[in-house]
């Protein structure tokens, strides 16, 4: 059976700007800005699980109240279901995890450390006004983590950003 995950890319008023968070895992990730998202419970919806991981990982006053799905990623081993929002950017958003950061990240000059398929995930879910959506996408097998074993102990990445923003 496939993992299934979440990703998701809440973006300002403008779509100028995304938040992103700065990876501690995978392993793979890590060190990498990716929008956000991780695993779907067993029987919980992909739509809900997209609420659940942005209460786990972003701890700031703003939680969009609507997720639209506008694409999925599918791999041999995974399924992603990605989604958008728009939201008031609260720069006092913080990680929920200690080696984790959170960044707001300007959409149109995205770091060199961000995970090479959000150059077109990003603009593809700024076309908002789009009605073929959601678009299916198979994907290499890149991120998947099978056989990679997680350090015991997790370390803060945020060299990156200077008071949680991108640089």
């Amino acid at each position: 059976m496939k993992k299934k995950y979440c990703l998701g890319f809440a973006f300002d008023e403008t779509e100028s700007n995304v938040v992103l968070i700065l990876k501690a895992r995978p392993i793979l990730q890590r060190g990498l800005l990716n929008g956000i998202g991780g695993h779907v419970e067993d029987k919980e919806s992909f739509s809900s699980a997209m609420f659940r991981e942005w209460s786990e990982e972003v701890k700031g006053t703003n939680c969009p109240l609507h997720w639209t799905h506008f694409a999925v990623l599918e791999t041999s081993k995974s399924v992603v279901w990605c989604f958008r929002a728009n939201i008031q950017i609260d720069y006092s958003f913080k990680s929920g995890s200690p080696a984790e950061f959170i960044g707001i990240c300007n959409t149109k000059n995205l770091p060199s450390n961000t995970i090479h398929n959000l150059r077109w995930l990003i603009p593809m879910a700024k076309m908002n006004s789009n009605k073929s959506w959601p678009i299916s996408i198979t994907c290499e097998d890149e991120f998947d983590d099978d056989g990679v074993e997680e350090e015991k102990q997790e370390k803060p990445y945020g060299q990156h950003f200077e008071n949680d923003r991108c640089p």
